[in-house]
C-alpha cells in the first residue's frame, strides 16, 4: 500500500484543519524567540485552544502534521548536502554540525544503523518429540480432571 500523501489527507480531514496545520507545523521550526503561542495561531482561524488539541489526538491529523513536517524537512537537503561537502572539502573537523547532518540523514532514512547479531546457544529452540507431547498433555489432563 503507498504512503499516504499531503493531498490524500486533506480529501479527508476538515477544511479548517487543514488551514490549521501548516502555520502549526511552520510555527515549530521558527527560532523559540519568534514562535507564536498556539492560542494566537487558534484565534487567527477562528477555533478555540480546545478544539484544536482535540485534532491534535486525531491519528489522521496527526499524521498530516507529520507529513507537512517531513515535507518542511525536505526542503533542507540542499542546505545539508552542501554542508557535507564543506565540511569534506575543509578537512576540518565540526562535530557539532557533523552530527546534526548524521541526524538528518538518518531522519530521511538515507543512513540507517545496521546491528548484526549471531545465533547463539540459548537462541536455539529445541523441538520436542511427539511422545513428549503426548506425555505432557496426559499429564495436563490428569490435572484438569482432578
Amino acid at each position: 500500500m503507498p504512503r499516504k500523501t499531503i493531498k490524500d489527507y486533506e480529501k479527508v480531514l476538515k477544511p479548517l484543519q487543514v488551514q490549521v496545520a501548516n502555520p502549526m507545523v511552520l510555527n515549530e521550526y521558527k527560532p523559540r524567540k519568534e514562535r507564536q503561542s498556539v492560542t494566537a495561531i487558534c484565534e487567527e482561524h477562528g477555533i478555540s485552544r480546545a478544539c484544536y488539541y482535540l485534532w491534535a489526538k486525531q491519528p489522521l491529523f496527526i499524521a498530516y502534521k507529520a507529513r507537512l513536517s517531513e515535507r518542511n524537512l525536505n526542503y533542507l537537503k540542499t542546505k545539508v548536502d552542501a554542508s557535507l561537502m564543506r565540511l569534506i572539502d575543509d578537512g576540518t573537523e565540526h562535530l557539532t554540525s557533523a552530527k546534526a547532518i548524521e541526524i538528518y540523514y538518518k531522519l530521511g532514512g538515507h543512513l540507517v544503523d545496521r546491528t548484526v547479531t549471531g545465533e547463539t546457544e540459548e537462541d536455539v529452540v529445541t523441538q520436542a518429540s511427539a511422545q513428549e507431547i503426548d506425555a505432557e498433555l496426559e499429564k495436563l489432563n490428569q490435572l484438569l480432571n482432578k
